[in-house]
């Protein structure tokens, strides 16, 4: 059967061996080592309120975790976000720990941070059960609340492509915009996270969000205000974005 850290320790214990675990950093920088002339450590075992002389045959140090060398360009490559250390970062770390905010692209191992043997394992397990949702769907539907470009109205002005904030619109020049690039905006729904950032900072008026298009607020009432403009015999003015702001 599987063995588990106890039954090693106990194996270990009738060897003779000893071991001192630490699993958090404010008790290894309470727990200072010294070494001897003749190469013996001591050390504080805070648990049993003891301290150590030991003559080791090797001593190991652990050593820092650094992120791989390749992450920041692969990162670069698939839009990926990092974190201030160097791993990838995860979209949400209660909610979503296994996925990136790009859909599709899932995240485990030492690739999202250092972690133990046990730990990198069973992220793996996660990120592959992530997949298998996807996988597993035939056919697969995306989209939903996601930004669209009218191309006839786009003017390439770049301002979704700099304000978003995952970095999702691009310039494409397959087809005609009305501007001076040739180009126009282009989102990829599969991507878009919905927020509506783009939408309301284009100034041509371009980008229109699903199930939130100018003319669906726009049509009726709106609200008490406007039940008071038709009793009074006056137009309500628009409330839609124009080009002009």
């Amino acid at each position: 059967g599987e063995v588990g850290i106890v039954d090693v320790v106990s194996i270990a214990n009738e060897k003779t061996w000893r071991f001192l675990i630490r699993k958090r950093v404010d008790e290894l920088l309470s727990c200072p080592f010294s070494v001897g002339v003749r190469g013996d450590v001591e050390v504080n075992d805070p648990t049993l309120g003891r301290r150590y002389a030991l003559k080791p045959e090797l001593l190991v140090l652990s050593m820092t975790i650094i992120a791989s060398d390749g992450t920041r360009a692969l990162a670069n490559k698939m839009g990926l976000p990092i974190s201030t250390e160097g791993f990838f970062l995860e979209a949400d770390l209660k909610m979503r720990p296994m996925d990136f905010i790009n859909e599709g692209i899932f995240l485990c191992g030492m690739a999202h941070y250092p972690r133990f043997l046990e730990e990198a394992i069973s992220s793996a397990q996660a990120a592959a059960g992530r997949a298998l949702t996807i996988l597993n769907l035939d056919p697969f539907y995306v989209g939903g609340v996601v930004a669209d470009v009218e191309a006839e109205k786009c003017v390439g002005c770049l301002t979704c492509v700099r304000t978003c904030p995952f970095g999702i619109p691009q310039l494409r020049y397959d087809e005609p915009g009305v501007g001076a690039l040739g180009g126009h905006a282009w989102i990829d729904p599969a991507l878009c996270q919905g927020c509506g950032t783009c939408t309301g900072e284009c100034p041509a008026c371009a980008i229109q969000l699903a199930h939130y298009r100018d003319d669906q607020i726009l049509t009726g009432a709106l609200g008490a205000w406007g039940e008071n403009a038709e009793t009074d015999g006056a137009q309500p003015a628009s409330a839609g974005r124009t080009s002009d702001e």
